[in-house]
């Protein structure tokens, strides 16, 4: 697992269709966990755009307590980052049908 920031702007996915200038956007500078299944955004930044609860969930924190979060959505988020070029051969991640991944080897250009 690894963790690292990005800058990325925010969107409600339900206002997509609206005029730029007329749906609510935030850009902010937040963590990456490779790992992560959910984003995790303040309440404010909930509010301001809009967000409405479809489901709640219970977890357990690290010191073993449990608590129960809010799931809210759908955000569309838009991040710029630099990209690596890999090697011919490198593998990539391919969804499977049971909705998980796995490693596949990919064929080089003009191969």
């Amino acid at each position: 697992m690894v963790v690292f920031g990005v800058e990325v702007t925010l969107r409600n996915w339900q206002n997509r269709f609206l005029p730029p200038k007329s749906a609510a956007t935030i850009l902010f500078l937040t963590l990456v966990d490779t790992g992560m299944s959910y984003l995790c955004l303040l309440a404010d930044v909930v509010e301001t755009l809009k967000l409405h609860e479809i489901d709640s969930m219970r977890v357990q924190t690290a010191d073993g307590a449990l608590c129960s979060y809010n799931v809210v959505g759908m955000v569309e988020i838009e991040l710029q980052v630099r990209a690596v070029e890999l090697p011919a051969g490198a593998r990539r991640i391919t969804p499977r049908k049971d909705g998980l991944a796995h490693l596949a080897k990919t064929t080089p250009p003009n191969a």
